[in-house]
C-alpha cells in the first residue's frame, strides 16, 4: 500500500488508501516456518524492491 500510495501522490493524486488481501491470522509463534511465511516472505522482499527501484529510478 505504501508503494500505491506514493506513486499515485507523484502523479497528483490524493489517493484514499483502501487496502485488500490480507495474508495474516493470529496465531502463535510457529516453531518451523511454514510455506505460508515464505509467502509472506515473497511478498514484502517484492514490495522492498518495488519502493526501492521507484526511488532509483525517479
Amino acid at each position: 500500500m505504501p508503494r500505491a500510495m506514493t506513486l499515485f501522490k507523484n502523479m497528483g493524486m490524493n489517493p484514499i488508501a483502501a487496502p485488500t488481501d490480507f495474508h495474516g491470522k493470529n496465531q502463535a509463534w510457529p516453531t518451523q516456518p511454514t510455506i505460508g511465511a515464505f509467502k509472506k516472505s515473497e511478498i514484502a522482499i517484492h514490495e522492498l524492491l518495488d519502493i526501492t527501484w521507484h526511488y532509483l529510478m525517479h
